[in-house]
C-alpha cells in the first residue's frame, strides 16, 4: 500500500493539481465529500471513519502520544462520541454530511488514515520522498507524523462521516455509538454524564 500511495503521489506531482484526494476502495461517503473538505482550506483534512478494529469500533483520529510507549498514540473516543450524540444520525451507518456544518466541527490531531483524506500540493512538494512506508496500515502513520515534523498540521471533520465497508454491510456511526455505550456500561460508567477513559492504539 505505501508503494502504491506514493506512486501516486509521484504522478499527481507531474501535473499541475492543487490536492491529492486518497480515498480507499472501501470507502463509502457522501456526493459532497471532496467540497466539503476543500472548504475547510487546511494542509491536511479528513473525514470521520471508523477502523474495522478486533475488539472494538474505534473513530480514526489519534491525539497525544503516550509518555511511556513512543510511537503509540491515544484514540479519540470522547470527543467523536459526544459530538455524534448531538449532531448526527447515531442510528445508521451510512455516510453523512451534516449540514450546516455544526461549530467545533474540524478536530485536530496527530495521525489518522488515508481512508478519506485531502492533502495539499505544498505539503507534498515540501517533504521528502518517500511520503508513506511501512507495513500495511501504518504507512498512514509514517506520513502523519513526517508531515507533522515538517510544521503541517492535520485535521479530521467530524462533520463529514464516511463508512468502512466490509462485506455486505458497512462500519460506522452506529457501530461505533454501540460499542461505545457497552464499553461503557462494562465499566460501570454513565455516558450521559461522564467521558469513558481514552483507548490506546
Amino acid at each position: 500500500m505505501d508503494v502504491a500511495r506514493t506512486y501516486l503521489v509521484q504522478r499527481a506531482l507531474e501535473g499541475d493539481c492543487s490536492h491529492v484526494w486518497f480515498t480507499d476502495q472501501d470507502a463509502a461517503y457522501t456526493p459532497d465529500t471532496l467540497e466539503r473538505l476543500l472548504a475547510w482550506d487546511v494542509p491536511i483534512v479528513g473525514v470521520l471513519c471508523m477502523i474495522r478494529a478486533s475488539t472494538w469500533c474505534m473513530p480514526m483520529a489519534f491525539k497525544g502520544e503516550k509518555e511511556d510507549e513512543p510511537g503509540k498514540y491515544l484514540v479519540l473516543v470522547d470527543e467523536p462520541y459526544n459530538y455524534l450524540r448531538e449532531h448526527a444520525n447515531v442510528e445508521t451507518n451510512d455516510p453523512q454530511a451534516i449540514s450546516p456544518i455544526p461549530e467545533g466541527s474540524l478536530w485536530d490531531v496527530d495521525i489518522t488514515g488515508c481512508h478519506c483524506l485531502l492533502i495539499k500540493r505544498e505539503v507534498l512538494e515540501a517533504l521528502e520522498p518517500p511520503w508513506f512506508s511501512g507495513l500495511p496500515g501504518q504507512e498512514d502513520m509514517y506520513f502523519c507524523r513526517k508531515a507533522s515534523a515538517a510544521g503541517f498540521p492535520i485535521y479530521v471533520d467530524f462533520s463529514t462521516i464516511a463508512g468502512h465497508a466490509t462485506g455486505e454491510r458497512i462500519i460506522g456511526v452506529y457501530d461505533f455509538m454501540a460499542h461505545y455505550i457497552f464499553q461503557s456500561l462494562l465499566e460501570g460508567i454513565d455516558v450521559g454524564i461522564a467521558n469513558r477513559t481514552t483507548e490506546d492504539a
